[in-house]
């Protein structure tokens, strides 16, 4: 992402992130949670949860960067590409077609992010450990 205006992109991002069709969600149980989001993604094509034509490959990657764990920590390479799949499955699930720029744009945007994670790892930044711990055959 060269020549982006980081300012710009984190107003988008918390635009978007305040644009929510299923307003406060924060006092919902679980059930509640569920019962309304049948309602909104209910998969019409005249009702898309996304405005499509708005999506910018370069406001999608910012937010990627909001994502955190329940701890606090970064995400994994793994879990921010299925974010990416979970975006290609929209566009799929309303009979959409992703533009070509878009896919290559995301393409190269997640293949510097794996070469800037294995570079963290090296170097000892981040941890390299991916999957699970082995489970223990002790008592």
């Amino acid at each position: 992402m060269v020549d982006v205006d980081f300012d710009v992109l984190e107003k988008q991002v918390t635009e978007i992130q305040r644009n929510k069709k299923l307003g406060d969600v924060s006092i919902l149980t679980v059930k509640q949670l569920r019962k309304r989001l049948k309602a909104v993604l209910d998969r019409n094509p005249e009702n898309p949860p996304l405005l499509f034509d708005d999506v910018q490959t370069s406001v999608f990657g910012a937010w990627l960067f909001t994502l955190e764990k329940p701890d606090g920590g970064c995400l994994s390479y793994a879990a921010l590409n299925t974010h990416k799949v979970g975006l290609f499955n929209l566009y799929r699930d309303y009979g959409r077609e992703i533009p070509p720029t878009m896919e290559k744009e995301l393409h190269k945007y997640f293949k510097g992010l794996k070469r800037q994670m294995v570079k963290a790892a090296a170097q000892g930044e981040i941890s390299a450990k991916t999957g699970k711990d082995p489970f223990s055959f002790e008592l």
